[in-house]
């Protein structure tokens, strides 16, 4: 991928941004239509998403990658856990429960998963959802 492509692609995630910031100034995206569009994105764009990133020619190579970024996928998600327990104990209940979720729990879902596609094309995609199959657990579960 070029420079160029690469801020082109920057340039259109900063304009949708911006678009849903208006959006939500103008009062024309209320609180329901937040839930919607988050609830569009979870249980359709993604799994969509994930699905697509299986579309590719599969050799050896790729399932030893698919293994080892799972692994240290799961690795992470266990050092959150582990960190959780000792990391936020002077924090009100409240703010501790919201830093423990952030700490385990990244946002590489939404953006993370068009931005490696687009620079690493459909192999991105397969490694950075399989990467995101442990945090996508946790939301479910422990999150």
């Amino acid at each position: 991928m070029s420079f160029l492509e690469l801020c082109n692609m920057q340039a259109t995630l900063f304009i949708m941004i911006l678009a849903g910031v208006i959006l939500k100034k103008k009062g024309i995206i209320d609180a329901a239509g937040e839930r919607n569009l988050t609830d569009l994105c979870i249980c359709l764009v993604i799994p969509c998403n994930i699905i697509k990133s299986c579309f590719i020619e599969f050799d050896s190579s790729i399932f030893s990658a698919c293994f080892a970024l799972f692994v240290s996928g799961v690795a992470m998600e266990a050092i959150g856990m582990v960190l959780n327990k000792f990391l936020y104990n002077g924090f009100l209940a409240q703010k501790k429960k919201v830093l423990q979720y952030a700490t385990v729990v990244s946002n590489g879902g939404f953006l993370g998963n068009p931005i490696a596609e687009g620079i690493y094309g459909s192999l991105g995609l397969l490694y950075a959802s399989v990467y995101l199959i442990p945090v996508r657990v946790v939301v479910w579960s422990t999150g």
